[in-house]
């Protein structure tokens, strides 16, 4: 990734250009004339600016630092297709694109994913996914958080993508609400897995709320009916032994 820091200054003069439109729109719709005020408009107006613009800045260091990780993790998972698919990274017009406030605000409101947006094949997809879950089986939790991050934001649609992100935060161990949360995106997207159900359950288990990791279990075991998940639901049963309820 060359010129980072020239790219780096286009993206900070963009944002806030762009931040400064949207701070005029929200101002003109919930603060316009014939409502009271209590600070004049363009200190409003600059307030409003700077709190998208820090929100977008958040949002891309995150998306860039995961978009690295994954640009490497290639290198390592499959070589021999990294000249092919590097020049989605290394171009700085693609990442300019890439990262544009437009297409990071449409992506946060789920308008198009950033996958279709950009045209980016499947095939990459497949190549970027191994290369986060490398990352995960590394035990390296913090990094996997982001690259499988980054993944969820191009097509939010995958459910594998927020399997993996859940499962980051879970053994990162610094955000269990977030792995709740990416859990249940997962069984949102896709109702016949029961994994995630599981998955759900064992962070209710580490946060000792274990009425809500036995109704997670039982949903678990209602979407495997019929199939043979045989090691499944054996650790479905050592962990219904953790709550103390089932012990007595």
């Amino acid at each position: 990734m060359e010129n980072v820091e020239g790219i780096e200054k286009l993206m900070d003069e963009e944002v806030g250009n762009f931040c400064g439109d949207m701070a005029e729109d929200i101002y003109s719709e919930n603060e316009g004339p014939g409502k009271a005020m209590l600070i004049a408009p363009e200190q409003k107006k600059e307030r409003i600016k700077k709190e998208l613009f820090e929100a977008f800045k958040s949002m891309k260091e995150f998306f860039y630092d995961g978009l690295r990780l994954l640009y490497e993790g290639v290198k390592d998972v499959d070589p021999d297709c990294f000249e092919e698919y590097s020049i989605y990274f290394s171009e700085d017009d693609t990442l300019e694109e890439l990262l544009s406030p437009e297409n990071i605000f449409a992506a946060s409101q789920q308008e198009i994913s950033l996958q279709t947006l950009l045209s980016w094949p499947e095939e990459l997809m497949d190549v970027l996914f191994s290369a986060a879950e490398n990352l995960y089986q590394q035990h390296s939790f913090h990094d996997a958080v982001k690259a499988f991050g980054v993944l969820a934001i191009l097509n939010p649609t995958m459910p594998h993508y927020w399997v993996g992100l859940g499962l980051s935060k879970q053994f990162e161990r610094e955000d269990l609400d977030g792995a709740l949360d990416a859990y249940y995106m997962a069984m949102a997207l896709d109702s016949q897995n029961p994994y995630p159900c599981v998955y759900r359950a064992e962070c209710f288990i580490i946060l000792k709320e274990y009425n809500a990791a036995m109704f997670f279990l039982d949903m678990a075991e209602k979407r495997i009916d019929g199939v043979n998940y045989d090691d499944l639901r054996s650790y479905i049963d050592t962990l219904r032994i953790k709550n103390p309820k089932e012990r007595r």
